[in-house]
């Protein structure tokens, strides 16, 4: 086992191309101690190694994040980050194994975030009569908003998303009748296709869209909402399929015999 101490506010850390007698058993760990500062930007550039048998992790407190693609991302922590390379056997035929990185620790969110925090649609409240949400934010950290659509009574509603890039392993949507998303929570989204609409009749749709802190790139969606008193886009003798009810989030799928999916939220269960 090996150790380094780091304090330099910024720098590189890499393993690559260690001798081949270090290679059975070995543990590599950087402890980045963060001093003063809250948050750190890492950039992992290269990482080629054994997963079946190496791993290299990202401890902040109780967290473990695994690493196996380079990606960008920051992370809010408190007195220290560590960062461990761990490989368990010898393997002549891995000539290049290890990983490249750079680091930046920072102090607070920037200034010109918290205004793109601002200007976000969190926290607000929409007449459901028509309109759209728009969201785009580069999310380099966590977050968790949550927006509200009220419904006039004896009226429905359509949800639609025209278009989606949301990194799926990261990021989730979710969406719920009434305003508990903690009771009522419905369907989660993950990997919606433009185009599918989501039906409901409730007094009030909750909206709530988060990111965890290894979210990264661009997210950007555009839902248009709209209110109509009939069902008049669906079909009279839909077909009705039931997913597995042992799904965290249960909900029912009505198929038609068009190009669009069409999701019925009014007979979903709470937990």
């Amino acid at each position: 086992t090996y150790t380094w101490n780091i304090y330099e506010d910024n720098g590189i850390i890499h393993s690559k191309d260690y001798p081949k007698f270090l290679r059975t058993n070995v543990e590599y760990t950087w402890i980045i101690h963060m001093n003063s500062s809250n948050e750190i930007e890492i950039n992992l550039t290269d990482i080629n190694l054994d997963y079946d048998y190496d791993y290299l992790q990202i401890i902040t407190g109780d967290v473990i994040y695994s690493l196996n693609i380079p990606k960008s991302f920051r992370l809010q922590t408190i007195n220290e980050t560590k960062l461990i390379l761990r490989t368990k056997h010898s393997n002549d035929d891995y000539q290049y194994r290890g990983f490249n990185l750079t680091y930046q620790k920072l102090n607070k969110t920037s200034m010109d975030e918290n205004n793109q925090l601002k200007n976000l649609p969190c926290g607000k409240i929409y007449s459901s009569y028509n309109g759209t949400i728009e969201f785009q934010y580069e999310t380099l950290t966590s977050f968790d908003c949550l927006i509200l659509i009220e419904v006039d009574d004896g009226q429905n509603i359509f949800l639609r998303f025209d278009y989606l890039n949301w990194d799926t392993k990261e990021n989730y949507i979710d969406i719920g009748l009434f305003h508990d998303p903690n009771q009522y929570q419905i369907y989660h989204i993950s990997d919606t296709l433009p185009g599918t609409w989501f039906i409901a009749n409730h007094s009030q749709i909750w909206i709530r869209f988060y990111s965890s802190q290894f979210s990264f790139g661009n997210s950007t969606f555009r839902l248009f909402y709209s209110e109509t008193i009939q069902w008049s886009t669906i079909s009279p003798k839909p077909n009705i399929q039931i997913l597995d009810n042992n799904r965290l989030f249960p909900y029912r799928l009505i198929s038609l015999p068009t190009n669009g999916t069409y999701h019925n939220l009014t007979k979903v269960g709470s937990f």
